[in-house]
């Protein structure tokens, strides 16, 4: 009978002890944790059986690395390391079992909570960073730290704070290893913790942990992580180029110097990192006690007769309302004024700010050609030669005070101008 067979049968049988299995916890990409009953010869308990998945128990490098490196990280001795009771194979399954700790994972907790306080984000990181360093030491490498391999238990330590268990350490990796591949090319690790060097099969280092460590920080401060992107390949593009966003982006009360602290944890070379887990830490801790940024100032009351205000306000529109102007006379110079009417209409929703005006325009007017008919064909054609329309729309972003809208508006016009191109 082979191990899947066993287990939906109701048990697992080993070579050193019998898993009654009783209900399924989770699943995930590396395999599936039950709740079960280990029974021994001198020993019964309820554990967490983890059950590998299928691809990586018949990769035969991951195999012999999986037995060797379990072994190792079950004599890791550490309050916030969940031990291993057992490490084996069954009927060609790999499997791990490990106390079963009644709590949630880490994700669980964001998912319905948010971002956390600073104060109980660093007690988070401050756990982990100890496991991490104490494996580091021990030479090995977790290589896949994210929220799902956290789990918070409450009310544990002596001040009665949380405390915190690192698992899956029977998954590690040596740091004399020289990728982030098993021999069959399945990749280990979590696509939104992962660090450059992993991405592109370099040496791993205890620099991978940390890196994925700035990311659960992130995550942690701001109720999601640092990269978020639609497909995989862009995510994995976006740690391998992107700056982390700034985490005053969602929490703007926050001392602007974590960001500093978070940008260094996720460098991009392993050597520019944090040395330790222990060093990111006391870096977030100061970053944090810093005094937050004073509030912004409120604008003047608009009836409060603050004539400054009043007599510049109109300038903060004036360059779209040239640009618009300019637009409208070329169109109608050309003799296209219809379309350029449709045009707009498609590329510049009524809801955007008039500064809007200035950004679109040249979206517009690169979708302008001279009429080939008509009885201003000749002259619009002659125009045209003369000075392409586009031209004129050099220098409107610069003029007066109101800055042009984010990245966001510019992906919504380029978007409506391809849209236009297909209809076109």
């Amino acid at each position: 009978m082979e191990a899947g067979d066993r287990v939906r049968s109701g048990e697992l049988l080993t070579p050193r002890a019998r898993y009654k299995i009783q209900a399924v916890l989770g699943r995930g990409g590396m395999g599936v944790v039950y709740k079960a009953i280990q029974e021994t010869e001198h020993i019964r308990r309820t554990v967490a059986l983890k059950l590998l998945a299928s691809d990586l128990s018949q990769d035969q490098t991951f195999r012999m690395r999986f037995m060797r490196e379990s072994r190792l990280a079950a004599e890791l001795n550490h309050p916030n390391i969940i031990p291993i009771y057992d490490a084996d194979e069954a009927g060609g399954q790999l499997f791990l079992a490990m106390p079963l700790i009644e709590g949630d994972d880490l994700a669980t907790v964001l998912n319905r909570e948010g971002p956390l306080p600073t104060e109980r984000t660093l007690n988070i990181i401050r756990q982990v960073g100890s496991a991490l360093d104490k494996a580091h030491l021990g030479g090995l490498v977790h290589r896949d730290v994210k929220p799902g391999n956290i789990l918070v238990a409450s009310g544990e330590e002596s001040e009665g704070t949380e405390h915190v268990y690192l698992c899956d350490f029977g998954l590690t990796k040596r740091i004399t290893s020289q990728s982030g591949l098993t021999k069959a090319g399945h990749f280990l690790g979590t696509l939104e913790y992962v660090a450059p060097e992993q991405i592109e099969g370099h040496s791993i280092t205890g620099a991978v942990d940390i890196y994925a460590l700035g990311c659960v920080m992130f995550e942690c401060l701001t109720g999601r992580p640092p990269f978020e992107r639609e497909s995989d390949l862009a995510l994995l593009h976006a740690h391998m180029t992107a700056d982390p966003p700034s985490v005053l982006d969602y929490q703007p009360r926050l001392p602007s110097g974590i960001d500093t602290v978070i940008a260094r944890a996720m460098a991009k070379e392993p050597g520019l990192r944090q040395a330790s887990c222990r060093e990111l830490v006391q870096d977030a801790r100061a970053a944090l006690a810093a005094p937050p940024p004073p509030p912004p100032h409120p604008d003047p009351d608009p009836r409060g007769g603050d004539e400054r205000k009043s007599v510049r306000q109109p300038t903060a529109w004036r360059p779209a309302l040239i640009a618009l102007a300019v637009l409208v006379a070329i169109l109608l110079l050309l003799g296209i004024g219809l379309l350029a009417g449709n045009l707009i209409d498609q590329l510049l929703p009524a809801a955007y700010s008039p500064a809007a005006v200035a950004l679109a325009a040249p979206a517009i007017l690169a979708e302008i050609r001279p009429p080939k008919r008509g009885p201003h064909a000749p002259q619009a054609r002659s125009n045209w030669r003369r000075r392409r329309p586009r031209d004129a729309c050099h220098g409107w972003a610069g003029i007066g005070d109101e800055p042009l809208p984010d990245h966001r508006l510019r992906d919504d016009h380029r978007r409506r101008r391809n849209d236009h191109r297909r209809w076109h």
